[in-house]
């Protein structure tokens, strides 16, 4: 809902058959896709996926997913299909949980974004041996221990940290957009929707650039085009602001 709210053209949800009534109860215009089944094996469930992902320009994997064993094998599989086709990935809440218990899932992978909450973070930088007591440097040090991902950790201040943050030594992005005085259950959905929606974007931002060398802004000037690289950690920025400001 976050990433329709937000402006996507079209979204699906993929849900496991007893999900699906409530969730099509939300909106006409969800579109559920009600596949994953404990009864169908993961291979069965590889091949939907694939078809979907075909249609997709990004991926959110992680809120409602929880840590049944045939749930962590499906989001296994979502993954590894997107990591063929090269869609963006957006990473949270149990998402995270299978990325904990086996790193190698996304490492290397530029084209993901992890949205760790401060707990999720510190497991996290359990699982790759990265001393999560080092503040400062903690975020910097998860993102260049998974070689690839866009770490988007959550806090009263979001630190954002991409490949190309760690290629330049450059620091960390934060996002210290006033937010609401109350931590709501849901928050993180909206981020990761709204990110969802802006990898979306992204993806469709590179498309049209591979045809022009320059960028004609709203204000009708030519600019240089956003370098591809940093297209994750413009919106990681931009997700973080919008559900900091949306927040009540």
């Amino acid at each position: 809902m976050a990433s329709m709210r937000l402006g996507c053209d079209m979204s699906f949800t993929v849900c496991d058959p007893v999900a699906a009534p409530t969730i099509k109860g939300y909106s006409p215009d969800v579109i559920v896709h009600p596949i994953l089944d404990a009864a169908r094996s993961p291979a069965d469930v590889r091949t939907d996926l694939d078809a979907l992902c075909a249609r997709l320009h990004s991926l959110v994997i992680g809120p409602g997913l929880g840590r049944e064993a045939h749930m962590q094998a499906f989001a296994q599989v979502a993954i590894e299909v997107a990591r063929a086709r090269g869609i963006y990935l957006v990473l949270d809440a149990d998402a995270l949980w299978l990325i904990q218990n086996n790193p190698a899932a996304i490492k290397g992978y530029g084209r993901a974004v992890l949205t760790p909450n401060v707990v999720e973070f510190g497991r996290l930088c359990d699982a790759v041996g990265v001393d999560r007591t080092q503040h400062d440097t903690a975020v910097m040090r998860l993102a260049e221990a998974l070689d690839g991902p866009t770490i988007l950790a959550k806090g009263r201040v979001d630190e954002i940290v991409s490949p190309a943050c760690v290629a330049a030594n450059s620091g960390s992005l934060k996002c210290e957009v006033q937010g609401g005085l109350k931590r709501c259950g849901g928050q993180g959905d909206v981020l990761a929707g709204s990110l969802g929606t802006m990898l979306a974007w992204a993806q469709r931002y590179e498309e049209r650039q591979a045809q022009n060398s320059s960028v004609v802004g709203v204000d009708g000037k030519t600019y240089d085009p956003v370098p591809f690289e940093r297209l994750p950690l413009v919106a990681a920025y931009g997700a973080s602001m919008v559900a900091r400001t949306v927040s009540p």
